[in-house]
């Protein structure tokens, strides 16, 4: 996938983004995130400054009798959460990882570990999101 500068038409960042190819895009409005989908039936979520995926991808799970429906993913005008349609159906994601923290203090009724942090945040300094230290 490569990102143009529209100003200049320079490139402005290229990546591999899936193992098939890119159907759908979805900007946030700030522009710092980015959705895609694609041909091999995934959609993911993307730091469009670094190119970095952000968690893993959002796997579809289209029936086979139909090989050539393709999911469609965009971000809601909020960024908060991720809407991917697959075959007349529609799942939403939460991606503000405020609703993250609060899930995983809920589910866990603990803190992350600094080992749980570092494995899936580990761009964030460590701040135990349910008040622990």
């Amino acid at each position: 996938m490569t990102l143009w500068d529209p100003a200049t038409g320079a490139v402005r960042r290229g990546w591999t983004a899936h193992a098939g190819m890119v159907l759908s895009t979805s900007f946030s409005p700030d522009g710092r995130l980015l959705a895609t989908s694609a041909t091999d039936r995934t959609a993911a979520l993307w730091d469009a400054r670094s190119g970095k995926q952000i968690g893993g991808p959002f796997a579809s799970a289209l029936p086979v009798e139909q090989p050539n429906a393709w999911p469609v993913a965009t971000l809601d005008p909020t960024a908060r959460t991720l809407a991917l349609t697959l075959d007349n159906t529609l799942l939403l994601w939460e991606i503000d990882p405020t609703s993250w923290f609060k899930r995983a203090c809920a589910v866990a009724n603990r803190d992350l570990t600094r080992q749980e942090w570092e494995a899936f945040l580990p761009d964030r300094p460590y701040q135990p999101p349910c008040g622990g230290s």
